[in-house]
Order: C-alpha cells, then sequence, then structure tokens
C-alpha cells in the first residue's frame, strides 16, 4: 500500500523492501475490501465480502505459472464482483427509504454516512479499475546490440589507449586473424576501445568513484612497452586510460561528444567554443580542481524525453526561470552559480521506425583497420599506410528543418559513407576526434572511439536543441521506454516499470557524472522538465544554511546585492552534509520528492559509487538495457521510484556516510509543502509567496509562475494601502489574477497547452509576509525564511521551514 508522507502526517509504502515473486500480487478487491472493513458495520461487511468472494473451485490463485495479464484480468474479475454486490447493497438501503426516515435524527445520519462512504469506496474502485488495470501493452523492442548486452557476462570499464602496445590488447584469435586474413571484416569490441565520453582515469584521483578500474586496466601491459627509463619506472608511470562504454561514466556525457563520434558533419573545433563548461571541466580533471573558488554552487540535471509533448517544457522553462541572473546558460557564457543541463537519452520508437535506424556497429573499425591506425599514430610503416573508416552523413538542411515540418522528428543521419585515410593525413583539424583530443588536452589521441550507438535514434529537434543551447549531456541507452501504466503527462501514477527503471538509470548515472565531471562543486542536484525554481530564493537559502541555521539570515550578502555576487566557497572540512529535500518517507526512509532534490557531493561519494562492493548488483543494472525477466532485481533496488531508491541509497550507507562527512551524519534541509509543491494535480496547494519550487505538468504555467514572482510582493504592498482604505480582499485578489491572466496571454502562443488555466493564487492571503529584499536585475523578493531543528525517524539531524 503506497504511503506518503506530507506534514505531521506519516504514510509507509510497506512492502517496497520486499522481493516480489511472480505468483505475488495485490488485487484492486482485496486493496477495496480493507478500505471497507472500518466503514460498514460487521453484519453487512461479512456479507459484501460473502458476495464479491471469487469462487475458489472456478478460479484458482495464480501460481508460478500465471502470466501478468492473467493476473490483471483476474484482478479486473474481483473488483467487478465487488462493485456488484456495491451497487446492489446501494439499492436496496435506497429501497427501504422510507424505513430510514422513520428512524431517530441520528440513525438516520449514521445511515446515510455509511451509505455516502459506499458510494465514495465505489467510484475509487472504478477509478483504480480504470486507471491501475489498463490494456496489455507490448513489451519493449529489442536491439540486436541489446540483446547482447543482457546476454553477455559484464565486461571491462576501463582500456588502455597506448598505440605502442595496441597489438596487445587484441585477443589470440584476432590476432590470428590478422595475419592469416588482412582483409577480413571482423570488428573489434567496444569493450577493447574507449568510449565516445573520453573520460580520462587516473589512479592519482583518490576522490574520483571508478579510479579503481585503473588497475585493472593497466594489469595486462607488457613492461616493454610501458613509459619510463627503468624497470620500476616502467611498472609504476602512470598510462593513459580512458573508461569503456561498459563503465557508467562511458554511458554519460557531453552531446556534442556523442555527436562527433558519429559524424565529421558538425564543426567540434568551432562548437566547442561554445561549450565552456565542458572544456573547465576537462581542465579540472586534467589538472586537478586547484584551490580557486568553484564556478558554480549547484549542478542540476534534469532529465528530460525525445518526445515532441517534452520540447515545450524545455522552452518555457530556458523563457522564465533559466533566465535569473545566477543560472549558468549560453547568454551569460556559462557563469552562475546553478548551472543546470538537461540529461537527455533515445526513445523508443515503434518497430518500423527503429527498422529503419542506421547500425552504428558499422563504425566500429575492424582488426586489420585498428591495427593499421594506430601504427600511423606512432609514426610505424612497417604495416601498410592507409586504412578505411566509416563515418556518418548527415541529412541536407537538417539544421533548419522547423518544428512544424513531421521530418524535425526523424533522425538527422542519412547513410554511413567510407573513406580512406592516408599516411600522413591526421593533422590538427581532419576529424572531430583529433579536434577533441587537441582542444582537451588529452594524455594520448585514441586511434578509435566506441561510437555513441543511440544518437542516430535521436531526432533533428534534439540535434538542432543541443546546438542552439548547449546545456545537455547523453546517456547512450534507451532509457525512455513507452509507458505501460496508461499514465499521460500529469497524472500522478507510475509510468510502468520500463519507463521508471529507465529514470533511476538516469539519475543515478547522472549523480556519478556530475560528481566527476565538476570535481570542485558543492551540491548536486537532481530537476524535473516540468518544475519552476524560484532561482534567487533556493540559492540565498542554500546560502544561509551552509553559515548555520541558528543564526540570524543577512540577505543582503545571500543574492548579488549593490554590485557584489557571492563568492562560492568550496566545501569546508567542517561543513554539514545537506540533503535538501521536499521530504517524503517509506516505512523506513527518508527521500526527496522527485520534482527537486539536492545531494552534498559527499553523499554521493558515500552512497552512490557503483564500484563499491555493495552495488555490484546496481552497477549492473545501471549499465544494461531494461529487461523485464530481471524485475525482481528492480524491485529489491527500488529502481521504479527513482527519489525512493536515492534515499535508499544514503540510508544504506550509513557508514560510509559517517566516515565520508565530517559530522559523521546527512543533515537533511526539508523545504514543507508551503515552498515545494504541486501547482495543478492533487495534492494541490496554492502558489503563495512562500512558494518556491513548483511542479506543473503544462507548458503554459511557468509563465503565470513567473508573472507572479515578480509582480506578488508589489501587489501585497498596494493592497495593504487599499485594504486600509476598504477595499475588499476578494476584489483585490481577481484583480490581480486577471492582470496575470492578459499579460501571459498577451506573451505566449494560443496553443499552448495550459494556457488559461485557472491556478490557486494567492495574492495576499495566506500566512503573514516575512522580511523581504528584492533581487537586483531579477525583480523578485528574497524572503527572511527560517529552518528550525526538528526531530524526525529516521533522521538524526533534521532542518525544516517555520513557514
Amino acid at each position: 500500500m503506497h504511503r506518503t508522507h506530507d506534514g505531521d502526517v506519516e504514510v509507509e509504502l510497506s512492502d517496497l523492501q520486499k522481493p516480489v515473486s511472480r505468483g505475488a500480487r495485490s488485487t484492486g478487491a482485496t486493496s477495496v475490501f480493507s478500505l471497507l472493513r472500518p466503514l460498514l458495520p460487521s453484519a453487512v461487511y461479512s456479507r459484501v465480502r460473502a458476495e464479491a468472494a471469487p469462487d475458489v473451485t472456478q478460479s484458482p490463485t495464480p501460481d508460478e505459472s500465471t502470466s501478468g495479464d492473467e493476473a490483471k484480468a483476474k484482478d479486473t474479475l474481483d473488483v467487478a464482483r465487488l462493485v456488484r454486490s456495491l451497487v446492489r447493497g446501494v439499492l436496496q438501503r435506497l429501497s427501504n427509504l422510507r424505513s430510514i426516515q422513520s428512524q431517530p435524527p441520528r440513525k438516520q445520519a449514521t445511515i446515510l454516512t455509511i451509505l455516502l462512504a459506499v458510494l465514495v469506496v465505489l467510484c475509487y474502485s472504478l477509478v483504480r479499475l480504470i486507471v491501475y488495470h489498463p490494456p496489455p501493452q507490448p513489451r519493449p523492442v529489442l536491439l540486436p546490440w541489446e540483446v547482447a548486452e543482457i546476454t553477455s557476462p559484464p565486461r571491462t570499464f576501463s582500456v588502455v589507449v597506448q598505440h605502442e602496445s595496441a597489438s596487445h590488447r587484441l585477443t589470440k584469435a584476432q590476432r590470428v586473424r590478422v595475419i592469416v586474413k588482412p582483409g577480413d571484416l571482423v570488428r573489434l569490441e567496444y569493450s577493447q576501445l574507449p568510449s565516445w565520453t573520453l573520460r580520462v582515469i587516473t589512479a592519482s584521483c583518490t576522490a574520483c568513484l571508478d579510479n579503481g578500474t585503473y588497475i585493472t586496466a593497466v594489469a595486462g601491459v607488457p613492461e616493454d612497452v610501458m613509459g619510463g627509463d627503468n624497470k620500476k619506472q616502467k611498472r609504476y608511470a602512470p598510462l593513459p586510460v580512458f573508461a569503456t562504454t561498459s563503465a557508467p561514466l562511458g554511458l554519460m556525457g557531453p552531446l556534442l561528444f556523442a555527436m562527433a563520434s558519429v559524424t565529421d558533419d558538425v564543426d567540434v573545433a568551432a562548437e566547442l567554443r561554445r561549450w565552456p563548461w565542458v572544456t573547465r571541466s576537462y581542465a579540472q580533471l586534467r589538472d586537478g580542481a586547484g584551490g580557486g573558488a568553484p564556478r558554480h554552487l549547484i549542478v542540476m540535471g534534469i532529465p528530460s524525453t525525445d518526445q515532441p509533448m517534452r520540447y515545450p517544457l524545455r522552452d518555457v522553462q530556458r523563457a522564465t526561470w533559466m533566465t535569473y541572473r545566477e543560472v549558468a546558460r549560453a547568454e551569460n557564457d556559462f557563469t552562475g552559480a546553478l548551472l543546470p543541463l538537461y540529461v537527455l537519452a533515445a526513445a523508443e520508437r515503434d518497430k518500423r521506425r527503429d527498422s529503419g535506424t542506421l547500425d552504428m556497429d558499422q563504425l566500429t573499425p575492424t582488426v586489420g583497420e585498428y591495427v593499421v591506425a594506430s601504427a600511423q599514430r606512432r609514426g610505424t610503416t612497417i604495416v601498410p599506410a592507409d586504412y578505411e573508416q566509416r563515418r556518418v552523413v548527415l541529412r541536407e538542411g537538417w539544421r533548419d528543418v522547423p518544428r512544424s515540418d513531421a521530418a524535425v522528428w526523424e533522425s538527422p543521419c542519412a547513410a554511413v559513407k567510407a573513406s580512406v585515410v592516408r599516411a600522413g593525413s591526421v593533422t590538427a583539424t581532419s576529424s572531430p576526434l583529433v579536434q577533441l583530443s587537441s582542444a582537451l588536452a588529452l594524455p594520448v589521441m585514441p586511434a578509435f572511439t566506441a561510437a555513441a550507438r543511440y544518437i542516430c535514434h535521436a531526432s533533428t529537434a534534439l540535434w538542432q536543441e543541443a546546438l542552439r543551447h548547449r546545456n545537455s549531456v547523453w546517456i547512450d541507452m534507451l532509457t525512455d521506454r513507452k509507458p505501460t501504466s496508461g499514465k499521460t503527462m500529469g497524472m500522478g501514477i507510475s509510468w510502468g516499470m520500463p519507463t521508471e527503471v529507465g529514470m533511476s538509470q538516469k539519475v543515478v548515472t547522472w549523480l556519478n557524472y556530475a560528481y566527476t565531471a565538476f570535481p570542485d562543486v558543492p551540491y548536486i542536484m537532481k530537476g524535473d522538465d516540468d518544475t519552476y525554481l524560484k532561482v534567487p530564493q533556493y540559492l540565498s537559502d542554500l546560502r544561509y544554511a551552509r553559515g548555520g541555521v541558528d543564526r540570524a539570515r543577512n540577505l543582503t550578502a545571500e543574492i548579488p546585492h549593490g554590485g557584489v555576487v557571492p563568492v562560492t566557497e568550496a566545501v569546508h572540512d567542517d561543513e554539514e552534509c545537506f540533503y535538501r529535500i521536499a521530504c517524503h518517507y517509506t516505512s523506513d526512509t527518508v527521500y526527496g520528492n522527485g520534482v527537486g532534490y539536492t545531494l552534498d557531493r559527499r553523499l554521493i561519494q558515500a552512497s552512490m559509487n557503483p564500484f563499491d562492493q555493495s552495488n555490484a548488483v546496481l552497477l549492473r543494472l545501471l549499465t544494461m538495457p531494461y529487461n523485464s525477466s530481471l524485475d525482481k532485481a528492480y524491485l529489491s533496488l527500488t529502481m521504479q521510484f527513482e527519489d525512493v531508491l536515492v534515499g535508499k541509497q544514503v540510508r544504506d550507507h550509513a557508514e560510509a556516510v559517517q566516515n565520508t562527512c565530517p559530522r559523521r551524519r546527512v543533515c537533511y534541509l526539508w523545504d514543507k509543502r508551503s515552498r515545494a509543491h504541486q501547482v495543478l494535480r492533487p495534492p494541490r496547494t496554492s502558489v503563495t509567496w512562500a512558494s518556491m519550487l513548483e511542479h506543473y505538468g503544462m507548458p503554459a504555467i511557468p509563465y503565470y509562475l513567473h508573472y507572479f514572482h515578480k509582480k506578488e510582493f508589489r501587489v501585497a504592498a498596494e493592497a495593504k494601502v487599499a485594504l486600509a482604505h476598504g477595499a475588499n480582499i476578494s476584489d483585490v485578489e481577481a484583480n490581480a489574477t486577471a492582470h496575470m491572466q492578459d499579460w501571459v496571454r498577451s506573451q505566449v502562443p494560443s496553443t499552448l497547452v495550459g494556457l488559461g488555466s485557472e491556478l490557486d493564487v494567492d495574492w495576499v492571503r495566506g500566512a503573514e509576509r516575512v522580511a523581504y529584499i528584492v533581487a537586483e536585475e531579477d525583480e523578485v523578493a528574497v524572503y527572511d525564511v527560517r529552518y528550525q531543528f526538528r526531530q524526525r525517524r529516521g533522521a538524526e539531524c533534521n532542518y525544516e521551514t517555520i513557514i
């Protein structure tokens, strides 16, 4: 039974941690009966329960051989029996209306209350029947390499890239092929090539999560090809080691790099100058974070999808809250305390469209091509000097296809074209890989990288968006499966196991990526593409909390003021490990609602390391395609709820948290419902001056929220005077809302979903305002909101907002 937590009401997900067998199930009828028991007199309950009970001689309980569809059908039958018996009971009661009227008033009220409760449960049953028992959905279509990934054993996570020892990394069978059949088309395995992400692994990075894979990679390198002048130096000299696509950091990287791994039709050298957050990241990884101030206080990952309905959501975020002064974006050269990046992947298409997608395995070099290319890199002419490579050619005019053209939702990849690489033709501008190697100052330029297999599954619209805004990272997995639950955007139910597991894969990989790619950023955040964040308030609160929540606030020091921008400080040795959340509970886990939560980087180090022995199962499930036969394993890790999964990882690694955090604990910074809430769907909360993180689900809504936050404090000040002169508060509220509606209609297309929606907005009503200052340039009020310590089950350190 799924229970949530809000305020002081705690509800549990009682069987979230229990392994689920194939035969185990929870029927809709059983859950409704459990609701009926406290509502009906015992005699009535027993009769209704007996009438609705299935005939066990006709319908045996599903066992291990019962399919999921059969179990769903039986659930539906049970609910149907229950509904029939309830309807019969209600009709019988209503037919005895005269007898009810003859009863004493108190008894009449009791009987009518029971009848009302029965009707409510009846409606609830019908909703459950319709929403939670959708028609059977087809299983996800698996591509050939996905089948291979599922059935193959775990592969190597890292590989040495050293042209002198290239032949030593071939298998015995591959070496024989080169000698016996030089023109053979046997290709290298992906695990033998560095990933397209160009993630360099060093043994010296003790804070890195994947540094242990360095030892594995160099273990098989012969000493005679290692660097150094003597045997000891050869043994310990550092070698260039790169992540493979079997590792989490070999699956996620800048979307520009995914493009560069397959095609020469994108000017990587020119583009890379417009992605400064990427070049700074690789410079830090190469040279160390250094002692300077971090460029960002928070790096925020926003999972989104390559589907037409999600594009307007990203557009309006960029047009509204991402315009706040301290948001790092292309327009300000990615400077600012908050750097938001969209986390994108390939979306599952129908089988017909998948069958027309290019096979990226064609780009993988043959054994012969690999040997020749490596010889070219080291300047050896013992073997033939030329080799062939294959690259993707993009469709002509793909950059200019408008959103109104159906072709924009097709891949920009047109065909695979072969070309010959001549000896001596490798120059500083000869290929994207050469350009990236030079710009990033890689320790060695690989001869080849493993291509991003799914990037040609992405739409033309996504390629256009990535090159226009330059704030996207790519996870090279098919994480965005079609929903199997019947859910549509804005509904408060699950998308189904395949989709939810994909979200967990995205989120955990993002946390690992951000922790590594931004080694000095204190906080890492997960957001949503349908949330609004009042950035000045969020940053101000976090800066205040870092200095100690028991002190008075100095708002002018927490936001840009008087021309002075607060300096972002690195993590202090004695600083609390904050986990900032809109709090929810399971039976024994505190976690942040998925619309937005932030973790101190040390919590990720302690709890999210996929190479930690305790996370061996998580590592395997993170890096392989969704497989329905592994549902039990997904459930054991709570991968059907990404936000619960993160909270559970923090809880389950309490000892590591104690050893990593200076105060030996995680400290929850809890923004209550008045600050972080739903705007449209239940449980719905009014938008007020205190609102800061709002979840909406329709692309027009952020425009209303943006207007509200820019105007609410002025409306309140004017209303104070008007009310003192006898104005009606309802008229004040209605007038302000009408102005908001007029402004939004004048700014957005009339076809935008959600335009004209009626929001619960309190301009004047609600909790009394606290002191505030107006943020310069942003023109929004930043309030003096305080946190207080409060003891909570499962949370030794817990600070909650007072409002």
